[in-house]
């Protein structure tokens, strides 16, 4: 977990990543956490690598960055370059490379990761030190994401954890296909959201 992210943190050229209740945040700040499991097809093993690059897939589009910057619950920064619509195996050997050379004199407090060893515990901290810290299993089998609960929604990071999920099975299936044209969500999502517009079943 990362300590003192908040009071001493480094601007690295973070992501411009708000979140959806913008209040006022002392930090360390009360955490909530959502997870979700990751499936993948026959055949395919697992990667934890894999699902980062969803998670940065995911960022590159909120924000519409060109460059994704998350910090590592151990220290230190990766940067992941997604100028040019990479497809998704490509952009998998990009976070994959961005992970095995990390900066180490720089840190930032808006999403920071870590790959846990085995599978990742579905009960997070108290607290928090980062905006959304996530922590990706490193077999690929699930991810959990603490989050400030000041800043951030559960309703929020729940589509968040979805679209991280879905992009992740739509991109192992279709590696090619550029990151632009891969769904963040998913048909039961879809069907969600449009039920809102949609008024009661008469």
């Amino acid at each position: 977990m990362p300590v003192g992210f908040a009071d001493g943190a480094v601007d690295a050229g973070g992501l411009d990543l708000v979140g959806d209740l913008r209040r006022v945040v002392g930090w360390p700040a009360r955490a909530g956490s959502v997870s979700g499991v990751v499936s993948w097809p026959v055949g395919v093993v697992g990667s934890g690598v894999v699902v980062v690059a969803g998670l940065v897939g995911v960022l590159a589009r909120y924000t519409g960055q060109s460059e994704v910057v998350l910090g590592l619950a151990g220290g230190g920064v990766v940067r992941v370059d997604v100028a040019g619509d990479p497809g998704f195996g490509e952009l998998a050997g990009r976070v994959g490379a961005a992970l095995a050379t990390p900066v180490a004199d720089g840190r930032v407090d808006r999403v920071v990761v870590g790959l846990a060893d085995g599978p990742v515990d579905a009960v997070g901290p108290d607290v928090v030190d980062a905006g959304l810290t996530v922590w990706v299993a490193g077999d690929g089998s699930g991810l959990r994401v603490d989050f400030a609960v000041e800043e951030f929604s559960a309703g929020w990071v729940r589509g968040f954890v979805d679209a991280v999920v879905t992009l992740v099975a739509v991109g192992v299936g279709e590696p090619g296909r550029g990151l632009s044209g891969l769904t963040l969500v998913s048909g039961v999502e879809r069907e969600r959201l449009l039920g809102w517009g949609r008024g009661p079943v008469r």
